[in-house]
């Protein structure tokens, strides 16, 4: 299976001082590859490239993120991220109140080949009927380095995660009942569509999600799609863009595994 993946961030608001130090950003060379001295690898007969070695660090990172996220899984977790989600409440919080009103569409477009809109149906009904703790192990936690934990979130999904470098503490409310400007983004060309209202823990409105599907002869197309406060900074808009890919990718690759 192919994924080919568009990453489309729109417009981009000016940059927006953070009232709060709780960034989660942490210096690491290997960021930023052209920077880099160029490495050959010779184990036992086999030559090796840079390449080799991104999927083995990213192989161990995964199984190092899947320990801990199981270890620590429920409160152990939730107390740990406790203040800095307080603290991502703050920033957001600020965001909203810069915006005015304003909001921006931050889009991600994949076409899958191999795998049909019926076949992400299928596997979220199947996720749906995991209970709580499988469901986070199994599709949450995994399908994403900087999704953290579930949290308590009263009969709706939510997530724990890092959002434009804040650790922010998340309820997803799937409705249809979402502001006419969002769903001005929307494209009658995918006839599929999964709207969202993303909210803080206390009921606050964060942002809005409406993610679009629709069959093609080879697959389907996936347009992901959130809308932020418009004050947010570019940062929050090409990472999380990035994030979408991330995600999805893992989705759509388990799906065609037969994982569900």
């Amino acid at each position: 299976m192919a994924t080919e993946t568009q990453v489309l961030p729109q417009e981009f608001p000016g940059p927006l001082k953070s009232p709060t130090t709780s960034k989660i950003s942490f210096p690491n060379a290997l960021n930023w590859p052209q920077t880099s001295p160029e490495i050959h690898y010779h184990i036992s007969t086999q030559e090796y490239s840079d390449r080799d070695v991104d999927f083995w660090e990213l192989r161990a990172s995964r199984r190092a993120l899947a320990n801990l996220k199981t270890l620590l899984y429920g409160t152990p977790m939730l107390d740990l991220v406790k203040a800095q989600c307080e603290q991502g409440d703050v920033y957001f919080k600020y965001l909203l109140a810069a915006s005015k009103d304003r909001w921006h569409e931050c889009r991600t477009d994949m076409h899958v080949i191999g795998v049909g809109v019926r076949d992400v149906m299928d596997a979220r009904k199947k996720v749906l009927a995991m209970n709580e703790q499988e469901r986070a192990l199994r599709t949450l936690l995994p399908a994403h380095p900087e999704h953290y934990a579930k949290p308590v979130c009263e009969g709706h999904e939510g997530v724990i995660e890092v959002i434009g470098e804040h650790m922010m503490s998340l309820r997803m409310v799937v409705t249809d009942d979402v502001p006419d400007f969002v769903l001005a983004y929307a494209d009658p060309a995918y006839p599929f569509k999964k709207p969202t209202v993303v909210k803080l823990q206390n009921g606050t409105t964060a942002y809005y999600i409406l993610h679009e599907f629709r069959d093609v002869e080879d697959g389907c197309k996936l347009r992901l799609r959130v809308v932020f406060p418009a004050a947010a900074p570019e940062i929050m808009f090409s990472e999380h863009a990035e994030h979408m890919a991330i995600e999805f990718r893992f989705g759509v690759k388990t799906i065609h595994a037969g994982f569900f």
